[in-house]
């Protein structure tokens, strides 16, 4: 039975079937690279680390937002605020191409983390609500949420040492099934650190201090000055002071996932067409193949 089901079907030279698996690949590599560029036509931008970067469906990147402790050598704790901004790219509402706002808290929107690099604790933003435009009275869903907004505030990160500083690693995503409303949106993410001075601790000391000496007047009356009250801003107090950035990395990002793949998939057919070319010219002058 299994010879038989053998003989009925063709047996077609290898080079044959080469070329005709590369020119599939490298057919189904240019429909991909087409469906990409149809997908989104504008560029969306995503703001931050204090710069702009360029994102399309499946494109990734990342940067790098270092703030100093303003105390100097006193050690100080961190919070962190996170806030973000986010516009469409001003579509017709209902028109499905511009509609929606970059990051709008759906899995298809732009994806956010941030990283304290000290202690690799992630962070994320806040709960994301969306309008029908940026005058925030009107809500609105996707696809036509035209502005979005987020604030998580003082989210506790870690205690620095005497002059130390805090790093925070951005890193975003815009999924590849991000389609036409999210064409020439925009998002941006601040972050914003608050230092509070932590209070000096006094060591206990096991001999009483002296006990002051009359200079002068009436006896068993002390003329030495009192001591002065601590200030506000001596280290023994609270003191909350927000960071401002003093170092700013240029945002990487990542390769562009459907033209990526729409390049090697191009590639190997080419490849798979050559070879079998190649073959069957062997064949031809050889005899063989």
């Amino acid at each position: 039975m299994i010879g038989e089901l053998r003989q009925m079907v063709p047996r077609f030279p290898l080079w044959v079937v080469l070329v005709s698996l590369g020119l599939g690949t490298g057919a189904s590599g240019t429909l991909l690279g087409l469906a990409a560029a149809s997908t989104v036509t504008a560029a969306s931008t995503v703001n931050v680390c204090g710069t702009s970067a360029p994102v399309v469906p499946g494109s990734t990147g990342s940067c790098r937002e270092t703030f100093a402790s303003p105390f100097g050598t006193q050690p100080v704790s961190v919070t962190l605020s996170i806030s973000t901004v986010s516009s469409s790219g001003e579509g017709q509402p209902g028109s499905g191409v511009g509609t929606e706002a970059l990051l709008d808290g759906t899995t298809s929107g732009m994806q956010v983390q941030i990283i304290d690099d000290s202690t690799g604790k992630l962070f994320l933003v806040g709960r994301v609500a969306c309008y029908q435009s940026a005058s925030t009275t009107l809500p609105a869903s996707y696809p036509d949420a035209a502005y979005c907004s987020s604030d998580q505030a003082d989210l506790p990160v870690a205690t620095v040492g005497a002059g130390g500083s805090q790093t925070f690693t951005v890193r975003w995503l815009l999924p590849f099934q991000a389609g036409n409303p999210y064409q020439g949106g925009s998002a941006s993410v601040t972050l914003q650190p608050t230092f509070t001075a932590v209070p000096a601790q006094r060591r206990a000391s096991s001999t009483p201090p002296p006990t002051p000496r009359p200079t002068g007047g009436v006896h068993g009356r002390s003329t030495t000055s009192p001591t002065p009250p601590v200030s506000a801003a001596s280290p023994g107090k609270h003191h909350r002071v927000l960071a401002a950035s003093t170092t700013t990395s240029t945002p990487t990002t990542g390769a562009q996932l459907p033209l990526v793949l729409s390049r090697i998939l191009i590639l190997a057919g080419m490849g798979l067409v050559l070879t079998g070319l190649l073959l069957w010219r062997r064949r031809r002058y050889f005899g063989r193949g």
